[in-house]
């Protein structure tokens, strides 16, 4: 009896051992399988988690062909000028840039008219009336009658070429409310309209 239980007993601790080295092989082989494997990448904003895709760009502003109006050298009319400049699809931003266009004054032999500059209040739309609102500082500038003329439809030829489908007259405002004049000789109530006569033909 007693050598029958010794056998059993040492057919156990073998069975144990092996089952132990078993054990062991499969921990080792999993850690082998890990190590093995690549570190994941990190995820990158508009692109593919791990892919180290770069997100996409800003989409930059379209830039197209302006016509922009300044006076002409003798100063008896509207000198156009076109230019590459950037032109957003919102109709106040496009607005906008023309205005900031005008600022810049002419490349070419035309003479700049915004001898102020022309601080907004705001800008908006009422139907196809673009509104200039600005502000006070714009009665500072003193010029003769022709000078404000071709002054005011400097602004209103240069917005609506640029929008025409979008913009068919200017209305001026100074610091929100409607006046007679601004400077002091045209007739600022109402809108102003498109006027191509005031404009010296291209090449002449």
């Amino acid at each position: 009896m007693v050598k029958g239980r010794k056998k059993k007993s040492a057919a156990g601790r073998v069975f144990i051992l092996l089952f132990i080295l078993l054990l062991g092989a499969a921990g080792w082989a999993s850690v082998r399988y890990l190590r093995s494997r690549p570190a994941p990448g990190p995820a990158v904003e508009g692109g593919t988690p791990g892919s180290g895709a770069p997100a996409p760009a800003g989409v930059a502003t379209p830039r197209s062909a302006a016509m922009l109006y300044f006076s002409a050298p003798d100063g008896a009319l509207l000198a156009p000028e076109r230019r590459i400049v950037a032109l957003p699809e919102d109709t106040l931003d496009r607005c906008r840039s023309i205005l900031e266009e005008l600022k810049k004054g002419p490349r070419q032999k035309a003479a700049p008219l915004l001898l102020v500059d022309l601080e907004l209040r705001s800008l908006f739309l009422v139907d196809t009336v673009l509104v200039i609102d600005l502000q006070p500082k714009v009665r500072e500038l003193a010029v003769g009658a022709l000078q404000e003329a071709l002054l005011w439809y400097s602004v209103v030829n240069s917005l609506i070429a640029n929008n025409p489908d979008k913009v068919s007259a200017i209305h001026f405002l100074v610091d929100g409310a409607e006046a007679d004049t601004i400077l002091g000789h045209l007739d600022m109530r109402g809108p102003f309209r498109e006027r191509p006569d005031l404009v010296r033909p291209e090449g002449t």
